[in-house]
């Protein structure tokens, strides 16, 4: 074998664990809801927490999805941020997202709720996010009751 020959060789067996380390941490990021914010009546910052249990920095470059009260579609999040957000290893970031919400299926959900007071409102964030190139599904529940 010769000298250039090996070092091809050692340079991709190089760039293949790189990658590889890439598309592993990308699978080890966690999304968690963690509030909201109000901006006008129909628009609101949904607050996740995207952490990074791996030792690799990821980036998060999108995300988006809809959302369902108790079973019902009632808007869409989304999320772009430019530049991508760099999370380092063993670390988390705050990623607010976009919720647009649709005044029909929100409508719908209101009436159910005044018509049967006390009950459960379900929300459920159904998505995919973008890390490290990397399309990721998520589902996201939380559950309220008044």
């Amino acid at each position: 074998m010769k000298t250039g020959d090996a070092l091809l060789i050692a340079g991709g067996g190089l760039l293949a664990w790189h990658f590889l380390g890439l598309g592993v941490a990308g699978n080890t990021a966690q999304i968690v809801f963690q509030g909201i914010t109000a901006t006008t009546p129909l628009t609101y910052t949904l607050n996740f927490v995207v952490q990074n249990v791996s030792n690799t920095q990821i980036t998060f470059n999108s995300m988006s999805g809809t959302v369902q009260l108790n079973g019902t579609g009632v808007g869409n999040v989304s999320a772009f941020p430019n530049p991508a957000i760099n999370i380092p290893g063993n670390s988390q970031a705050n990623i607010g997202v976009v919720l647009d919400l649709s005044l029909l299926g929100v409508a719908s959900d209101i009436v159910a709720f005044v018509q049967n007071p006390g009950q459960a409102l379900n929300f459920e964030v159904i998505g995919n996010a973008n890390v490290n190139g990397l399309v990721l599904p998520f589902d996201l529940k939380q559950s309220v009751t008044t």
